[in-house]
């Protein structure tokens, strides 16, 4: 049905839009066909290509819509992205691939691309193209050549333009993509978006300016209407219809573009074939104006110009006062931290010269060149400052105490080439015994350390006597090798310096390696169990209860990524590849207590860089080693609240501006600083390990990913041994003969900023222990005992481990409950 409009009225492109209901960007793609008129009778205006040959009122069809069966090009993103352009008699091929963008955007005028030759990179330039149907799959690896691929999925480092303005690809040895990916070939994985966004040229309100003004063809349809409706008015009145000059009623038409007359729909006067479409446009003569400067109309624009930039800054800054204030962490604590980081890194690198040096003296290094008049004193060449703390933690590892002279652990270890994979299999199954099945973490762990020497010892005793081999004298003392084994992850020195310096041959040192990582891990799990509920509230920090009102945070984690190798397979390097870094790493999560002590439960395997700190969670089971109704405290990206819902634990963690959310609330605004504010101890935590443990500032071999498992997890229980980090603290505080964090966490020593929060239990209990609190606070027989003592008596019930037994009853019976409607439901359909 024609729309009866007068354009006459019409004042812009929008309202012309409007009255065609049609997208305004479809204004754009008008071409008239000055040669063929519209087809509708009684319509003198020119049809427009593409458009069934009708006019623009006549019909709306030159366009592609999101609802026709021809729906490619719908973005309207220019008449070249449509099917027919250029003069083209068909349209070009479309791309096979099953994007929304690249149907948005239509088809390419200029050139498309085939799949490569080769079968296995073609099966590779399909999956990274994104087609998931199988069938479509096996259809263009068995016909590459009936498929093709638009330009805009290639980078635009891998395409450029001819002469002829055709596309085409560059030749290169290796192609990468935006990750960083290598291909044999160009692959076509690009960001559509970007395409779109930057390489298409914007015209009018196509893609979101401001320009409303009515194109230039406009005019000629409103002067051919006004004519048409002057010529039927005279039709009607009997008057003759005036010829333009020099016209004649007898004269054939010109390609120029004559526009055949149609008789009127009342019967009216023909309109003459001799009235030329350069006549009707030409407009009334003006009256003399006065010439105005050349550059007035640049002006003008500039102006309008002027006049955006200024809508668009302001609107900026408008936008930029609504976005959340981004917490800016300038504390004492963080810039401490800071300064210990680059100082560590200044001692290495003087490690580094002081190495050179003894290489040019051709010396062999032992122990006992630690000592204060040996040539390694004064120099941090170990996790330890100097040679009596070193002697103090390898007597207390050997576990000598009670022994015969030369039984110690550290003194019979095996080397790790010689022993086989059933003795270690033994050697495991002795090491971790079975662990009971309730849930329950023990309150006296870490309290007795007797106790931990002695099941340490007889275990260890039970595998020596398996595993000890007959030999030759080693080479070097244990003592010795502990030193090499600091040369090799705390200086980071390569194996092949490390053998030179100490007289032995490289592979000797990798043997000593491998082997004091394993005891390191072992032991250190023995002396670092998980604190106890009791352990951690005896000496809680006071800035944490300032800034959260309680006492329940049991943990803060993060996760750590140390860069990598790249692998030679393609499968390996998709699970080390991170999108995040860019590069291969290795991803571990590591939790501390809020002064920074680490348990051998806080610290996670090792996992590819590819993997999500959720899952990493999940899988890691470092949850579980929370008691119930205490909480942990994460960072934005770690969206684990329904794992914890399940343990019962609270999950602490920044919210995330919700969609369409221009400004965070103040509550969340708050919640943001608080954990910013606190989480420094972790953060402060990370640094210490990493300078302290030069062997992850190189890249992880990935032959050694097993041991880096190791150091990682060692280097971490090793930081027990320093101060803790305690915000708050007073600076006037001692800072001589202060505990390091395994005696304060696990040994019942304190500090300053450190309070006893047991006889609070306000602070710190659940719902169920405040009662059990008062109840035995009530009664007669226990009026003699502190509130600490009655605190431990309900510590001792562990009211946690009953309240997890039940939570997790109760879960298994809805899940069982919800497994058995889901099978009667399938098996009802």
């Amino acid at each position: 049905m024609p729309k009866q409009i007068c354009l006459s009225n019409i004042s812009s492109r929008s309202d012309l839009a409007a009255q065609l209901d049609v997208p305004v960007a479809a204004i754009n793609l008008v071409s008239l066909v000055e040669t063929t008129p519209c087809r509708t009778e009684a319509c003198p205006l020119p049809s427009v290509a593409g458009n069934r040959q009708r006019c623009i009122l006549c019909s709306q069809t030159w366009f592609p819509r999101d609802d026709m069966r021809y729906r490619r090009g719908h973005g309207l993103y220019g008449a070249q992205f449509l099917r027919s352009y250029g003069g083209r008699s068909s349209p070009p091929s479309a791309c096979c691939c099953e994007n929304a963008l690249c149907e948005k955007i239509g088809y390419s005028h200029a050139g498309m691309f085939r799949f490569p030759l080769d079968p296995a990179q073609r099966s590779e330039a399909v999956r990274v193209l994104g087609i998931k149907s199988p069938e479509a799959r096996k259809k263009i690896i068995e016909h590459p050549k009936q498929f093709m691929v638009a330009p805009w999925h290639y980078h635009r480092r891998h395409r450029c333009r001819k002469s002829d303005g055709s596309w085409a690809l560059r030749r290169e040895a290796i192609y990468r993509d935006e990750e960083g990916k290598s291909f044999p070939f160009p692959p076509p994985n690009a960001n559509v978006q970007r395409f779109i966004d930057e390489e298409i040229p914007s015209t009018g309100l196509a893609r979101g300016a401001i320009d409303d003004t009515l194109p230039d063809w406009f005019r000629i349809l409103v002067r051919l209407q006004e004519a048409s409706i002057r010529s039927a008015a005279a039709g009607d009145s009997g008057e003759a219809v005036a010829q333009p000059e020099g016209g004649e009623e007898g004269r054939a038409p010109t390609a120029a573009g004559l526009v055949r007359a149609r008789p009127s729909a009342g019967g009216g006067g023909a309109f003459p074939l001799s009235l030329t479409l350069a006549s009707l446009i030409t407009p009334p003569r003006r009256d003399i104006q006065k010439r105005g400067h050349p550059d007035s109309e640049l002006v003008v624009e500039l102006r309008d110009e002027l006049r955006v930039m200024k809508a668009q800054l302001e609107s900026a800054f408008s936008r930029i006062d609504g976005l959340e204030a981004e917490v800016q962490i300038k504390n004492k604590e963080l810039i401490e931290v800071r300064l210990e980081r680059d100082q560590l890194k200044q001692e290495n690198s003087h490690l580094q010269d002081l190495v050179a040096q003894l290489e040019q003296r051709k010396l062999v290094l032992s122990y006992d060149d630690l000592r204060p008049d040996g040539v390694l004193a004064d120099h941090d060449f170990t996790h330890f400052p100097d040679f009596e703390s070193n002697d103090a933690f390898l007597d207390l590892i050997n576990f000598a105490e009670g022994c015969a002279p030369g039984d110690g652990l550290c003194e019979n270890l095996v080397r790790y080439s010689t022993v086989s994979m059933e003795e270690r299999r033994k050697y495991h199954e002795a090491m971790s015994p079975n662990e009971p099945d309730d849930m329950s973490i023990s309150s006296d762990a870490g309290t007795d350390l007797d106790v931990i020497i002695a099941e340490a010892a007889e275990a260890e005793a039970e595998v020596e006597a398996e595993s000890k081999r007959s030999g030759p004298q080693r080479k070097l003392s244990w003592k010795t090798e502990w030193l090499v084994y600091n040369f090799y992850v705390h200086a980071n020195m390569k194996m092949r310096r490390v053998g030179a310096l100490f007289g032995i041959s490289p592979w000797l040192v990798h043997n000593i390696v491998y082997a004091w990582a394993n005891l390191l891990c072992i032991t250190l799990d023995k002396f670092f169990p998980a604190p106890s509920r009791s352990q951690m509230l005896r000496a809680y920090p006071k800035s944490a209860i300032k800034k959260f009102g309680h006492a329940n945070i049991f943990l803060m984690l993060d996760a750590t990524k140390i860069y990598t190798d790249v692998a030679s397979m393609k499968t390996v390097n998709a699970i080390l590849y991170s999108a995040y870094k860019h590069n291969s790493t290795l991803k571990w999560l590591a939790g501390c207590c809020p002064i920074g002590s680490f348990h051998k439960d806080s610290i996670g395997d090792a996992h590819g860089g590819s993997i999500s700190d959720p899952f990493a969670t999940r899988v890691s089971k470092i949850l579980e080693s929370i008691p119930f109704g205490m909480a942990v405290e994460v960072d934005k990206g770690f969206m684990i609240e329904n794992d914890c819902a399940l343990l019962g634990i609270i999950c602490i963690r920044p919210m995330k501006k919700l969609e369409k959310q221009t400004q965070q609330s103040k509550e969340d605004t708050a919640l943001t600083q608080k954990v910013g504010k606190t989480r420094i101890v972790i953060e402060q935590g990370n640094g210490r390990m990493k300078p302290s443990t030069s062997f992850f500032e190189r890249r992880i071999k990935i032959q050694q990913i097993g041991l880096a498992d190791k150091i990682f997890h060692a280097s971490f229980l090793l930081q027990n041994f320093k101060l803790p980090f305690i915000q708050g603290r007073d600076d006037d505080a001692p800072q001589t003969d202060r505990p390091c964090l395994a005696e304060i966490r696990w040994y019942g020593a304190t500090d300053d900023g450190l309070v006893d929060v047991r006889a609070e239990p306000e602070l710190w209990a659940l719902e169920s222990e405040l009662d059990r609190w008062h109840e035995l606070r009530g009664k007669t027989e226990n009026a003699r005992l502190s509130d600490v003592k009655i605190s431990e008596l309900v510590l001792d019930e562990d009211w946690p481990a009953k309240l997890r037994k039940k939570s997790h009853r109760k879960y298994c019976t809805f899940y069982m409950i919800y497994l058995r409607l889901h099978h009667s439901f399938s098996i009802t359909l």
